[in-house]
Order: C-alpha cells, then structure tokens, then sequence
C-alpha cells in the first residue's frame, strides 16, 4: 500500500540519521531492532505477526521462480530495507504502501513499501528502513512500534532487501516526498495476510521468461519483491493458526 494522500514539495530535510542510530542492538537472530520503540504487541493481528516473525524462515530470492536465470542487473547484490508499515483505522489493520515516482532509475512506477539501500549512516537494515519512511512518506521513527523482521529477499536487480514490520501511530497523516513517491494508499491488511490472494504470472524480460508474485486489491497491482514479501508474511501467519 484507500485512502489516497497528496503531494508535497520535492524539498524535505535529509533525517538525521543519528536519530536513528543511538537505540540500535542486534538481536540473537542477527537483526538490527530498536529497543526504544520495540512493543508488546495490544491487538490479536499483532501478537499473531509477532509470533509469525519468530518463526524460523530461510531466505527467498526472485530465482525461486526463476532457477537458471541471470540477474537483471550484474553487480554484488547490495542490502536494502523496508518498513511495512501497519496502521488502524476504524477498528481494522491496514497496510501502508507507495507508488513509486515514474522518473525514479529502479522499478518506477511500481508499488513498494517504504524503503531503500542502505547508506554509511545507517547503524542497522532496520535504521536504513525508519530513514528512508522519514524520507519517503514523513513518517517519523517515534511513531513506529516495531514488531520484527521477515526473512532477507534477494531480487534478480541486484538488491538483498531486509524487511521489518511497525505498527505506526492511528495520528499519522503522510507527506510523500514528490520526487520518490507519486501516492500513498492503504490496503486492508486482512487481504494482503491471505495466502489464497496471491498469485504467480510472468512477462517475458530481455529475452527472459521472468515469474514472479502478484496480489491485487480493487485497481491496485502488486507484484515482484513487495508482493513476494507479503506473500512470506502470509505464509508464516498461516502456520500459526488463529
């Protein structure tokens, strides 16, 4: 990821991204998490994802779909973050996603979670992700309540994407950054955690039959990593029942 916000100035203040930094540890499962803003979970949805999360997952990758393909982009994959942000609103969990600007170098006009690749200021993958959600939709760090992370995903264009999931403050009003984001929406987090509303389809690339995930919502086509992501999170919810 309806609630469709507009646009603002392309100018915004760079986050600080010591801001980021002076809560970080890493945890025994080897990710970076935030003890000033880690939760107890209050609702049943977010003790579900927590335990979800604590499950033991291997890491996935576009070639899971695609064994025997080259990358799309032939470079050492580089570590990149992204927040799934959840939010409430009128008693039912959403999940806040983005629509990528047209002009952007990588997957314009895609939909994708708040995110980035990591920069030199960036303590930890989960300081990468709450930056770039500053820097992307305004959201600021002391209104995410992180629960934990999904498994790394490596995509065929050259990223190893480390996804956490926050709870964000029901106040939270976003102010995307024009020059990244063309549109901020929301998805019922109850279709998106549903492993029946994914799917598998493929476009030919370069040459190359490429597959990948697809989950839609009214007009809304997600598909690739961010759908593969979901489609993680959903799996593990399934395994830990009602």
């Amino acid at each position: 990821m309806i609630a469709v916000h507009g646009l603002t100035s392309n100018i915004r203040p760079v986050a600080n991204c010591s801001l980021f930094s002076d809560c970080f540890q890493e945890d025994r499962r080897g990710f970076g998490f935030n003890l000033c803003l880690y939760m107890q979970p209050d609702r049943p949805e977010y003790t579900r994802i927590r335990h979800a999360l604590n499950l033991k997952g291997a890491p996935s990758s576009d070639f899971d779909l695609n064994a025997g393909r080259p990358p799309i982009w032939l470079h050492k994959p580089r570590p990149a973050s992204v927040l799934i942000p959840l939010i409430e609103r009128h008693g039912k969990v959403q999940v806040i996603l983005t629509k990528r600007s047209q002009h952007l170098k990588y997957h314009a006009g895609q939909i994708s979670f708040p995110g980035g690749k990591l920069e030199s200021c960036d303590h930890t993958p989960l300081a990468a992700a709450l930056r770039e959600a500053s820097e992307e939709i305004g959201l600021d760090a002391s209104l995410v309540k992180v629960l934990g992370s999904c498994s790394d995903h490596e995509t065929a264009t050259g990223f190893i994407i480390s996804p956490f999931v926050g709870v964000v403050s029901g106040d939270f009003v976003a102010r995307p950054l024009a020059a990244e984001v063309d549109e901020v929406f929301e998805v019922p987090f109850g279709h998106l955690s549903d492993p029946g509303n994914f799917r598998v389809e493929y476009r030919d690339v370069g040459g190359q039959r490429r597959r990948f995930y697809v989950s839609e919502f009214e007009e809304r086509y997600i598909w690739g990593a961010t759908a593969r992501i979901l489609f993680e999170l959903a799996t593990r919810l399934e395994h830990t029942g009602n």
